[in-house]
């Protein structure tokens, strides 16, 4: 065994701060970290004996156990922040800068720079008159548990490193934060259409809401896992109201390779600028899920079939539905075509009338309602409150286009440091760019003007409960009594959910909403 030493009072003060930082901190995890910092042997009494010595220990009895799987804690409302990171893949992007930029090759950089990312937000989570950190909450945020004192040694070596904090700013602004408005499919026969950067619909312009754009680390995903690995393309809704448009075809009889191929695609910026052409393989077949909703196009479509209704429960609700398959005719009538497809019809009850009919081209076999059901829902999983938050936004676009602003933390939230800057500066920059996007993408219309400091007062220091269930991580948001914010809180949910976001644990996140 190697000397222990007497702690000098440097140390004693370094491991007085790392507790307060971090109360749940245990004596083996402080020996573990304070060893690595200053390279000496300590003893496990000499540590206790300083948490004791200035109030700092751990309340005498046995701790309340946490039930397997399951998370509590203050500020998980960052949540959000962590879905407009994940949507951004500004993290992800960043440490790969940082890796590149430092040659460093540590498994869990990412972890590190996502904890420096979120650690405000709980700097700003005022408990008992001090700093307090959840370690729960912050691991749910970056994966796994790093103290603030690791943290801040992983800052120090960063801010070592020459013009790292200025290449890792222009890499945010130049590349994570730029969106696609559209995607321009051109078909072999020169036919063009559009679809949004959030794959609502399909467009005849390129003219959709900016609320409709969406990050372009986001949308090539979506177009690598359904133009490379063949997973189906899922859209919210058809085009048009009585009749079924063109485009609607174009795409139907494109995916379909029916007559016209789709050889490549552009992505657009919200000025309207190409950003890109993906060129795409020439395959017999591409799939797609598309929404029609029971009163579209009901003079253009013909039922062929339509089986009896069975009851289904949906791995992403808790609450059963009931479906049925069906088979129809649809035609155009300005290109003088018909296309004959298959799908699934949805009620919420067995009285109810048909809330919504589930089109594709997936290859039919066993239980292919329920797949095709999954696929939609985990993509819409409330569809009536997306159409009614749709109808909004294009309404509000129709109206006051002028008026509407696009994201861009360029022009709304400038770099406001001069001179030299710190990589901690960057970090926090980009803490509110994630702000900004949540703001614009996943808060009801009005709060992108909120700053900042509201927005972590009213939502992201929310207390959750997390649960993990059947491939899903569940937050539960527990509000206090007199929650002002309810319906802006659900609306952030459902638009949340609508994204597809995974934590670092692999699963999917959801988020809800239980009411005192």
């Amino acid at each position: 065994m190697g000397v222990v030493y007497k702690l000098k009072s440097e140390v004693k003060e370094y491991i007085t701060q790392l507790k307060k930082n971090t109360p749940q901190l245990s004596c083996r995890k402080a020996i573990a970290i304070v060893s690595k910092k200053f390279n000496i042997l300590i003893s496990k009494s000499s540590v206790n004996a300083i948490f004791k010595n200035t109030g700092l220990s751990m309340p005498v009895g046995r701790r309340r156990k946490v039930k397997k799987g399951v998370v509590s804690a203050k500020g998980l409302g960052a949540l959000f922040l962590k879905a407009a990171d994940y949507i951004l893949g500004g993290s992800m992007q960043i440490s790969e800068t940082i890796r590149r930029l430092t040659n460093r090759q540590e498994k869990d950089l990412i972890n590190k720079i996502e904890g420096l990312i979120y650690l405000p937000i709980f700097k700003s989570i005022n408990q008992g008159g001090s700093n307090y950190i959840p370690e729960s909450a912050l691991k749910v945020l970056t994966g796994k548990y790093i103290s603030v004192s690791e943290l801040e040694s992983f800052l120090e070596e960063l801010n070592a490193v020459p013009d790292l904090a200025r290449q890792t700013l222009t890499f945010i602004l130049n590349t994570i934060t730029s969106e696609v408005r559209n995607l321009k499919f051109t078909a072999s026969n020169e036919s063009n259409f559009f679809i949004d950067g959030q794959f609502y619909t399909i467009w005849s312009t390129p003219y959709s809401p900016y609320d409709f754009s969406a990050p372009v680390a986001s949308v090539k995903s979506r177009i690598n896992k359904s133009f490379k690995q063949n997973a189906p393309l899922v859209l919210f809704s058809a085009p048009g109201y009585g009749i079924p448009t063109r485009e609607l075809f174009y795409f139907m009889m494109g995916m379909n390779n029916d007559g016209s191929l789709i050889p490549k695609l552009s992505l657009l910026s919200n000025e309207g600028k190409e950003l890109e052409t993906i060129p795409l393989e020439n395959t017999a077949q591409r799939f797609f899920l598309i929404g029609v909703w029971p009163w579209q196009f009901t003079d253009y479509r013909k039922i062929k079939n339509i089986s009896e209704f069975r009851k289904f429960q949906c791995a992403f609700l808790e609450n059963y539905i009931y479906l049925a398959d069906i088979e129809l005719e649809l035609w155009q009538p300005d290109l003088n075509k018909e296309l004959s497809l298959k799908g699934c019809v949805l009620k919420v009850k067995p009285g109810d009338k048909v809330n919504l009919i589930i089109l594709t081209n997936l290859p039919q076999g066993k239980d292919i309602a329920e797949k095709i059901s999954e696929l939609y829902l985990s993509n819409w999983p409330v569809p009536e409150d997306a159409f009614d938050d749709f109808s909004r936004k294009i309404e509000l676009f129709t109206y006051a286009a002028g008026s509407r602003k696009y994201f861009s933390p360029g022009r709304d939230l400038p770099f406001e440091a001069k001179g030299n800057f710190d990589i901690k500066e960057v970090f926090n920059y980009y803490l509110r760019v994630l702000d900004l996007f949540a703001r614009h993408h996943l808060f009801p219309f009005g709060y992108e003007e909120k700053d900042f400091v509201s927005m972590c007062d009213n939502f992201y220091s929310l207390e959750a409960i997390i649960r993990k269930q059947k491939g899903y991580s569940r937050a539960i948001f527990h509000l206090p009594a007199g929650y002002q914010y309810l319906k802006a809180l659900r609306y952030s949910c459902n638009r949340a959910n609508e994204k597809e976001v995974f934590l670092d644990n692999g699963l999917r996140l959801l988020l809800d909403i239980q009411v005192s």
